[in-house]
């Protein structure tokens, strides 16, 4: 594991947050040449991504990426889905400049520390499924917000699966 600053500590550079892993493509030759005014936020919990975009905000962050989920509305009457829809909601509320929340399908990859089964059995079962449904390796909707961070899009945009794949 390589060591991560925390969103706090805002060194030159990419601010990048994960529960688990460093997100690929955003190693420390990548974190020195972007400006500490961009933070992508994937695999932490709500209320950490929350605190985290509000504090990034005050100090002048203009780019957020979210790692979301397919079907995320605040207004679904599943909890995962409300939860994530929610997350975004209230981070578009905050006023960045540029917010890119990405909604990939199943993510795709081996979890090494943590076994889930139902999500390996899903993961085959989706892949012959179109690009919007298909199972997506996380490493690709990482490049991808790292990516998008890079170019800071104005206003909010919602990324779905396929066009993640696209990216």
């Amino acid at each position: 594991h390589t060591s991560w600053p925390r969103s706090t500590e805002m060194t030159p550079g990419l601010s990048v947050s994960s529960r688990t892993r460093p997100i690929a493509g955003t190693g420390a030759d990548n974190r020195a040449q972007a400006r500490p005014s961009r933070c992508i936020w994937a695999g932490s919990l709500p209320e950490h991504t929350r605190s985290r975009s509000g504090r990034v905000r005050e100090i002048g962050a203009r780019h957020v990426s979210l790692c979301s989920s397919l079907g995320a509305d605040w207004k679904s009457n599943n909890a995962y889905s409300a939860m994530k829809g929610q997350l975004e909601e209230d981070i578009r509320k905050m006023g960045f400049p540029s917010f890119a929340t990405f909604r990939p399908s199943v993510l795709g990859g081996s979890r090494p520390d943590d076994e889930r089964t139902l999500e390996e059995w899903a993961q085959r079962a989706m892949s012959w499924l179109p690009k919007s449904l298909r199972t997506i390796p996380a490493e690709r909707v990482a490049a991808a917000m790292v990516q998008t961070a890079g170019r800071e899009p104005e206003g909010m945009r919602v990324i779905p699966s396929n066009k993640i794949w696209d990216i």
